[in-house]
Protein backbone atom coordinates (compact mmCIF):
# COMPACT_ATOMS: atom_id res chain seq x y z
CA UNK A 1 0.00 0.00 0.00
CA UNK A 2 1.28 3.60 -0.57
CA UNK A 3 2.96 4.89 2.25
CA UNK A 4 1.69 8.83 1.53
CA UNK A 5 1.88 11.61 1.94
CA UNK A 6 -1.52 12.23 2.75
CA UNK A 7 -3.48 15.38 3.64
CA UNK A 8 -6.14 15.97 6.47
CA UNK A 9 -7.60 18.78 7.30
CA UNK A 10 -10.31 19.80 10.42
CA UNK A 11 -11.34 23.11 10.70
CA UNK A 12 -14.88 23.86 13.22
CA UNK A 13 -15.17 26.88 14.67
CA UNK A 14 -18.19 27.44 18.17
CA UNK A 15 -16.32 25.10 20.70
CA UNK A 16 -16.74 25.03 24.16
CA UNK A 17 -15.26 23.41 27.02
CA UNK A 18 -13.13 20.69 26.75
CA UNK A 19 -13.36 18.88 23.33
CA UNK A 20 -11.27 16.60 20.62
CA UNK A 21 -11.56 16.39 17.15
CA UNK A 22 -9.91 12.75 15.41
CA UNK A 23 -7.63 14.07 12.68
CA UNK A 24 -6.13 11.11 11.12
CA UNK A 25 -8.71 8.05 12.34
CA UNK A 26 -5.84 4.96 11.79
CA UNK A 27 -8.90 2.07 12.09
CA UNK A 28 -10.54 4.57 8.82
CA UNK A 29 -8.83 2.57 6.24
CA UNK A 30 -11.22 3.87 3.40
CA UNK A 31 -11.42 7.60 4.52
CA UNK A 32 -7.55 7.69 5.69
CA UNK A 33 -5.86 5.41 2.80
CA UNK A 34 -3.52 3.68 4.79
CA UNK A 35 -2.89 -0.27 6.43
CA UNK A 36 -4.66 -0.08 9.75
CA UNK A 37 -1.63 -1.67 11.87
CA UNK A 38 0.78 0.91 10.54
CA UNK A 39 0.09 4.02 12.40
CA UNK A 40 0.83 7.69 11.77
CA UNK A 41 4.09 9.43 10.39
CA UNK A 42 4.16 13.04 10.71
CA UNK A 43 5.81 15.21 8.18
CA UNK A 44 4.40 18.66 8.47
CA UNK A 45 1.90 20.18 11.07
CA UNK A 46 0.43 23.47 11.46
CA UNK A 47 -2.69 24.43 13.70
CA UNK A 48 -4.58 27.37 15.31
CA UNK A 49 -6.71 28.29 17.63
CA UNK A 50 -8.75 31.26 18.39
CA UNK A 51 -11.01 32.66 21.04
CA UNK A 52 -13.72 33.80 19.54
CA UNK A 53 -16.32 35.10 22.26
CA UNK A 54 -16.06 35.03 26.02
CA UNK A 55 -14.12 37.27 27.68
CA UNK A 56 -14.02 34.99 30.91
CA UNK A 57 -12.67 31.99 29.21
CA UNK A 58 -9.13 30.36 28.06
CA UNK A 59 -8.04 27.53 26.25
CA UNK A 60 -5.07 25.66 25.32
CA UNK A 61 -5.15 23.35 21.82
CA UNK A 62 -2.99 20.00 21.91
CA UNK A 63 -2.11 17.72 19.01
CA UNK A 64 -1.20 14.47 20.14
CA UNK A 65 -1.35 10.67 19.49
CA UNK A 66 -3.60 8.62 21.47
CA UNK A 67 -1.53 6.67 23.66
CA UNK A 68 -4.89 4.59 25.29
CA UNK A 69 -8.38 4.57 26.11
CA UNK A 70 -10.92 3.05 28.10
CA UNK A 71 -14.96 3.44 28.47
CA UNK A 72 -14.01 6.13 31.24
CA UNK A 73 -10.94 8.33 29.64
CA UNK A 74 -7.79 8.54 27.75
CA UNK A 75 -4.46 10.10 26.90
CA UNK A 76 -2.64 11.13 24.15
CA UNK A 77 1.23 11.87 23.42
CA UNK A 78 1.42 15.06 22.88
CA UNK A 79 3.11 16.63 19.86
CA UNK A 80 2.32 20.26 20.01
CA UNK A 81 0.74 22.68 22.02
CA UNK A 82 -0.29 25.88 21.61
CA UNK A 83 -0.24 28.95 24.15
CA UNK A 84 -3.21 29.80 25.59
CA UNK A 85 -5.56 32.03 24.26
CA UNK A 86 -8.27 34.09 25.41
CA UNK A 87 -10.93 35.91 23.27
CA UNK A 88 -10.23 37.99 20.58
CA UNK A 89 -6.50 36.13 20.52
CA UNK A 90 -5.24 33.70 17.87
CA UNK A 91 -2.41 31.42 18.27
CA UNK A 92 -1.10 30.28 14.72
CA UNK A 93 1.56 27.76 14.99
CA UNK A 94 2.59 28.26 11.85
CA UNK A 95 4.05 25.32 9.35
CA UNK A 96 6.08 22.16 11.58
CA UNK A 97 8.16 20.39 9.10
CA UNK A 98 9.19 16.81 10.76
CA UNK A 99 10.73 15.99 7.85
CA UNK A 100 14.72 15.10 8.33
CA UNK A 101 17.16 12.43 8.54
CA UNK A 102 18.59 9.69 5.58
CA UNK A 103 14.79 8.35 4.88
CA UNK A 104 13.31 12.55 4.64
CA UNK A 105 9.94 11.28 6.50
CA UNK A 106 8.88 12.42 10.08
CA UNK A 107 8.24 10.84 13.57
CA UNK A 108 7.16 7.34 13.45
CA UNK A 109 3.96 7.56 16.19
CA UNK A 110 3.15 4.37 16.11
CA UNK A 111 1.65 2.17 19.41
CA UNK A 112 2.58 -0.84 19.99
CA UNK A 113 0.59 -2.36 22.90
CA UNK A 114 0.30 0.83 24.41
CA UNK A 115 3.03 2.39 23.90
CA UNK A 116 5.24 4.74 21.48
CA UNK A 117 8.51 2.74 21.09
CA UNK A 118 10.15 5.20 18.52
CA UNK A 119 8.96 8.44 20.12
CA UNK A 120 8.79 9.74 23.39
CA UNK A 121 6.07 12.43 23.97
CA UNK A 122 4.66 13.71 26.84
CA UNK A 123 1.67 12.52 27.91
CA UNK A 124 -1.62 14.50 29.03
CA UNK A 125 -3.64 13.80 31.68
CA UNK A 126 -7.06 11.72 31.68
CA UNK A 127 -9.81 13.17 29.33
CA UNK A 128 -13.12 11.75 29.00
CA UNK A 129 -13.23 13.12 25.70
CA UNK A 130 -10.85 10.37 24.38
CA UNK A 131 -13.17 7.51 26.03
CA UNK A 132 -12.99 4.60 23.44
CA UNK A 133 -16.97 4.11 23.11
CA UNK A 134 -18.22 7.48 23.10
CA UNK A 135 -18.95 8.16 19.64
CA UNK A 136 -19.04 11.84 20.13
CA UNK A 137 -16.22 13.11 18.12
CA UNK A 138 -15.95 14.79 14.68
CA UNK A 139 -13.54 13.67 12.40
CA UNK A 140 -11.80 15.55 9.36
CA UNK A 141 -14.29 13.82 6.94
CA UNK A 142 -17.22 15.21 8.78
CA UNK A 143 -17.98 12.14 10.53
CA UNK A 144 -20.21 12.78 13.88
CA UNK A 145 -20.11 9.61 15.26
CA UNK A 146 -16.73 8.90 15.73
CA UNK A 147 -14.65 7.41 18.73
CA UNK A 148 -11.04 8.03 19.70
CA UNK A 149 -8.58 4.60 19.34
CA UNK A 150 -5.42 4.12 20.37
CA UNK A 151 -2.55 5.72 17.32
CA UNK A 152 -4.91 8.20 16.50
CA UNK A 153 -3.93 11.58 15.67
CA UNK A 154 -5.98 14.29 17.53
CA UNK A 155 -6.86 17.49 18.53
CA UNK A 156 -7.94 18.33 21.74
CA UNK A 157 -8.98 21.95 23.18
CA UNK A 158 -8.50 21.86 26.49
CA UNK A 159 -10.71 25.06 28.16
CA UNK A 160 -8.61 25.95 31.25
CA UNK A 161 -11.14 28.52 32.47
CA UNK A 162 -14.98 28.43 31.17
CA UNK A 163 -16.49 31.09 29.94
CA UNK A 164 -14.79 31.02 26.28
CA UNK A 165 -16.01 29.91 22.83
CA UNK A 166 -13.28 29.08 20.15
CA UNK A 167 -12.50 28.25 16.42
CA UNK A 168 -10.07 25.57 16.03
CA UNK A 169 -8.08 24.57 12.61
CA UNK A 170 -5.34 21.80 12.47
CA UNK A 171 -3.36 20.38 8.50
CA UNK A 172 -1.10 17.44 8.22
CA UNK A 173 0.47 16.36 5.53
CA UNK A 174 1.15 12.65 7.21
CA UNK A 175 2.38 9.23 5.81
CA UNK A 176 2.68 5.96 7.05
CA UNK A 177 5.55 3.88 8.54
Amino acid sequence: MDKGPYVARYFKGGLVADTAAVVVDISNTSGFPHNEASGVVPYALRFRVKGTAGSAGNAVLYIGIVLENDATNGTAGILAASDTVVYNQEFDSGWHDYKGGLANRGPNLSIVSGALPYASLLPTGDYTVLQNDAGNLEDTEGNTNVSAGAGDLVAILDEGTDGGTYEIEVEVVWGTP
